[in-house]
C-alpha cells in the first residue's frame, strides 16, 4: 500500500520534468533568440566580405581576403535556402561581386566545416589540458611543494 502511495501521478512526473529539464516553451523561445543573434551577426559580416559564391539556388557563402593579414579567404557567412537569399541581397545592395559556381560554394562550405571541426577538437583539447592541470596539480606543482 506504501508504495503505491508514494507513486507519482502523470501530472506530477510532467511538473517535475519541466522543473528539472526547464519549460519547453521556454526553451524553444531562447534557442530561437541565440539562432537570431547568430544569424544577425553573420549578416552584420556581409558588407565586409569581398565576394560571395553561390551556386544559383541553395547555396551562398561570402568570403573575405586581405592578403596582408590572411593566409587564406576566410568564410564570414553561408547560408542555404532563405538566409542565401538573404546573403546575396546584402550583398547586391553593397556592390559585392557574387560568383555562380556551384562546385565552388560546395567547396567552400566543406572548407568552413573542416575549419569548424578543427577549432572545435582545439577547444576540446585546451580543456583536457586545463582539466588534467586542475584535477592532479601536474608534475610541476609537486615539485614546487617538495622544495
Amino acid at each position: 500500500q506504501f508504495m503505491k502511495d508514494m507513486r507519482m501521478s502523470f501530472k506530477e512526473l510532467k511538473d517535475e520534468y519541466k522543473e528539472t529539464e526547464g519549460n519547453p516553451e521556454i526553451k524553444g523561445k531562447q534557442k530561437q533568440i541565440a539562432r537570431q543573434m547568430a544569424m544577425g551577426g553573420m549578416m552584420q559580416a556581409v558588407p565586409d566580405s569581398e565576394a560571395v559564391v553561390t551556386n544559383p539556388v541553395e547555396l551562398a557563402v561570402a568570403i573575405k581576403y586581405d592578403p596582408a593579414t590572411m593566409q587564406a579567404p576566410q568564410v564570414v557567412a553561408k547560408g542555404k535556402r532563405l538566409i542565401a537569399l538573404q546573403i546575396k541581397a546584402i550583398a547586391e545592395e553593397h556592390d559585392i561581386f557574387i560568383y555562380e559556381n556551384v562546385d565552388l560554394a560546395a567547396v567552400a562550405e566543406v572548407l568552413a566545416y573542416v575549419y569548424k571541426q578543427k577549432k572545435k577538437r582545439e577547444m576540446a583539447r585546451m580543456r583536457r589540458m586545463r582539466n588534467r592541470g586542475q584535477a592532479g596539480g601536474g608534475t610541476l606543482g609537486a615539485m614546487k611543494r617538495s622544495l
